[in-house]
């Protein structure tokens, strides 16, 4: 019946009527057809009118709720059973390497395959700025930039600076630097300026139509010429962080205020360290890896940036903690304070590119000989790892190979990233879904696909949740931000996204417009939030209740994001995993869905010959669509 009157032509006027709607609602009621025919008249009208006193408007709401509660179920049924299999619980063993990565979630996927690659490594999460907000001055840079979230504003300045040993190649380097500065100035402004721009083309265009075809045609080898042609022109020097400024003013003297001083860096030490629950059992290294992504004719690039950073790369940040913490002066400070870290401890500075799945390594040269072979064993996994983390992303990419190894996988991200005509060139923080405070173990060792932002935070250590308030303070806004900038550029990508990027043209370095004329566009791109999942974000605290309901009654900020239900919180008991939903009415409500078994699958290591004994399976959490 159904399908002759669609044949018909006014399906429309046909199945709106009470008889179609009485069939759906009966299904879903479960009313059989005797039961429905017995019904008198008025009573089939009064259940129709169910449904026409609940508007479309009033719809919306009850759609995305139900959405939501549907993924949080999944999620929080999985991170239940995973509690007490996932590893780093406790640190009974001492790890054989730590690596901290920015909370972002697009480091989910290379922490989860380090961990399974070298199960003697741990990984953390923490803001991506590590405590270090400063204004910082790269080598040959003009300018300082701040790096640090947007609500601090930085008063010490941190300048990369020639090391000593390298006085005679900066001196060739800087004679050059200067001739290629004049040069890249001057055409710079002959391009601003509106008559000899006109001339330029006719003078240069021939010219710079050859690299332009060699980056669309060829974008791998392009980028490595011109890289060797700025090695050979301009020599390489080793470089350093001035991060310490002596409490006298002898270190580093200045007019501004240069670096921090011994007390502020041990101050900023031991907040980072405590935040993330590393007070014990520190590794022989330690790496703390900021993030950052580079592509090629991207306006939208710095959404792609460290958050924690302003929308800049963390890397700086990582390579000062640790220029910091290998000073044997903060050591002693923070030894009084009652956090020793070990004699062998080294830590390194990275970063992270998150979109070429590059990772670069700061201040290698001053690593000891001792652990040049542990270090040659963690680099070796971390290559491993990022071209894991390449061959799981290239599934959500239309164009990338869904069949190929990882290092080819690794190849084809990269390309993306040195792609002139890429409008995809990463996906940035599309799919985040939820966020863990907690130890490693809730989540170690489950697959989450990149959705989760996931915080080191351990309550073992914090009773009174002092650091628990610092640590929601600095990561909630920030998680909530972006979890909101892309639910509002997807729920309506014209309104409140930027639409489609392909005719955006940058205005005044301001913003972008469509072609020559238009309002400058907020929000995001179509093309960064076509596999997103618009919800809210699910906040997943492993606190007692007693510690969440009083920062609650503190903060206002966090009044703001839970009472008006931006944000989701459901607390985890760390003694006995019970979990509860916070509700808007300030009250918190018991979450006790029956347990389902998980889906499993084999590791790449079913076994492990050493001290950590049988590796368990991999769990499956739900997993966002593919483009």
């Amino acid at each position: 019946m159904v399908w002759r009157v669609r044949q018909g032509g006014a399906a429309d006027a046909v199945l709106s009527h009470g008889a179609w709607r009485l069939f759906q609602l009966a299904q879903l009621l479960g009313l059989s057809a005797g039961t429905v025919r017995s019904l008198r008249p008025e009573e089939c009208r009064r259940l129709v009118a169910a449904l026409d006193a609940f508007p479309p408007a009033a719809q919306d709401a009850v759609w995305l709720a139900a959405f939501e509660r549907h993924y949080r179920d999944e999620v929080l049924n999985a991170i239940a059973q995973n509690r007490r299999r996932g590893r780093w619980r406790t640190r009974f063993t001492r790890p054989s390497a730590q690596v901290v990565f920015c909370i972002d979630e697009r480091e989910e996927a290379i922490r989860r395959h380090l961990e399974e690659i070298g199960p003697l490594h741990e990984t953390l999460g923490a803001a991506g700025f590590f405590g270090i907000a400063m204004r910082y001055q790269g080598f040959e840079e003009h300018a300082s930039t701040p790096l640090c979230p947007p609500v601090i504003t930085p008063i010490h300045h941190v300048a990369e600076i020639v090391r000593p040993p390298e006085a005679e190649r900066w001196r060739v380097r800087e004679g050059r630097s200067k001739w290629w500065d004049a040069f890249h100035n001057a055409y710079w402004e002959i391009k601003r300026n509106f008559l000899s721009a006109y001339f330029l083309v006719d003078l240069v265009g021939l010219f710079q139509s050859i690299p332009l075809f060699a980056t669309v045609l060829a974008p791998h080898r392009t980028a490595a010429a011109r890289a060797r042609l700025g090695r050979s022109l301009l020599p390489e020097v080793r470089t350093a962080l001035a991060v310490t400024r002596g409490d006298d003013g002898s270190e580093h003297p200045s007019t501004q205020l240069e670096g921090f001083t011994t007390a502020e860096q041990a101050d900023r030490i031991e907040a980072m360290l405590r935040n993330i629950g590393l007070t014990a059992g520190l590794a022989p290294l330690v790496v703390f890896t900021g993030h950052g992504s580079s592509s090629v004719n991207n306006p939208h690039e710095s959404a792609h940036d460290c958050g924690a950073c302003g929308g800049k790369h963390g890397g700086p940040n990582g390579r000062a903690f640790a220029a910091i913490v290998n000073r044997s002066e903060v050591r002693a400070l923070l030894r009084e304070r009652g956090i020793d870290i070990p004699a062998d401890t080294h830590f390194v500075g990275a970063q992270h590119n998150t979109c070429s799945e590059r990772y670069t390594f700061f201040d290698v040269g001053d690593i000891p000989e001792t652990h040049a072979t542990r270090w040659a064993a963690l680099v070796r996994d971390l290559d491993e790892a990022r071209a894991r983390s390449a061959q799981e992303r290239c599934r959500r990419f239309a164009s990338a190979p869904k069949d190929v190894s990882p290092a080819r996988s690794l190849r084809h991200i990269e390309g993306r990233a040195l792609d002139l005509s890429q409008v995809r060139p990463e996906w940035g923080h599309a799919t985040n879904a939820f966020a863990v405070v907690g130890r490693r173990s809730l989540t170690q060792g489950v697959f989450f696909d990149r959705r989760p932002f996931l915080i080191s935070y351990d309550p073992t250590i914090d009773p009174e949740g002092t650091v628990l308030e610092r640590v929601l303070l600095a990561v909630g806004p920030v998680g909530a931000g972006i979890n909101l900038e892309y639910y509002f550029s997807t729920v309506d990508n014209q309104r409140w996204g930027a639409d489609t990027k392909v005719p955006h043209n940058v205005c005044g370095m301001v913003g972008v417009m469509e072609g020559a004329l238009s309002d400058l566009r907020t929000g995001l791109p179509k093309q960064m939030v076509e596999v997103h999942e618009p919800m809210r974000l699910q906040l997943v605290v492993e606190a007692k209740i007693e510690v969440l309901g009083a920062i609650y009654g503190r903060q206002k900020a966090i009044q703001e994001l839970l009472g008006n239900a931006w944000v989701h919180l459901i607390a985890m008991d760390p003694d006995t995993g019970e979990l509860r939903i916070f509700l808007p009415r300030g009250e918190f409500a018991l979450w006790d869905r029956p347990p389902s078994p998980l889906p499993t699958v084999p590791s790449s290591f079913d076994w492990y010959r050493g001290k950590s004994g049988f590796l368990p399976p991999a769990h499956i959490a739900p997993a966002a669509p593919t483009a």
